[in-house]
């Protein structure tokens, strides 16, 4: 047996201007673990699902920084204008 015999003869890739989001969705549409990167009809890398993950698991700290950043408690005010719930 050859390769030939093996191999798909509709390959799904994606470019290297495309976002991890766009690579990943692509990746679970065609339920596919690879993708070729390509710039047009140049095989220029190889974009993996792990490579996704772990891309996204390296941005889990930023993220939760960024919400508790972003995350503080509302401020209430008097009718008076008033803050009801002054920072120590």
């Amino acid at each position: 047996m050859q390769v030939a015999d093996m191999m798909r003869q509709i390959v799904i890739t994606t470019t290297a201007d495309r976002s991890l989001a766009q690579a990943q969705q692509r990746l679970q549409e065609h339920r596919v673990r690879h993708l070729p990167v390509v710039a047009q009809t140049h095989l220029i890398g190889l974009l993996t699902d792990r490579d996704v993950r772990q891309a996204s698991a390296s941005r889990l700290p930023q993220l939760a920084a960024a919400t508790r950043a972003t995350s503080s408690a509302p401020s209430m005010l008097a009718a008076d204008g008033q803050d009801l719930h002054p920072q120590v």
